[in-house]
């Protein structure tokens, strides 16, 4: 089903708060992926996720990847809310 949303994969951006992250979600979200977006700090994750085109499907994390916890936490959280994670960025 080409309009099935669930058909597109999902991707977890780290660092998507800015430069190339931020770049990465904004050309992905174009094409309809499922995002998760990770990054150390909300209101920077929160300011990319506010700039996606409308419609996109995206989840915010924020989460220190030094922190291994936190990313099981983080991988937990993209599977529970979009029931997988296809590519990490």
């Amino acid at each position: 089903m080409a309009d099935d949303p669930t058909s597109k994969p999902v991707v977890l951006i780290t660092g998507a708060g800015g430069g190339i992250g931020r770049a990465t979600a904004t050309t992905l979200a174009r094409g309809g992926y499922r995002l998760g977006l990770l990054g150390r700090t909300s209101d920077t994750l929160q300011a990319t996720a506010e700039i996606l085109p409308p419609g996109t499907e995206t989840l915010v994390i924020e989460a220190d990847l030094a922190d291994e916890q936190a990313c099981s936490d983080a991988v937990s959280s993209i599977e529970s809310r979009f029931g997988q994670l296809d590519v990490v960025v």
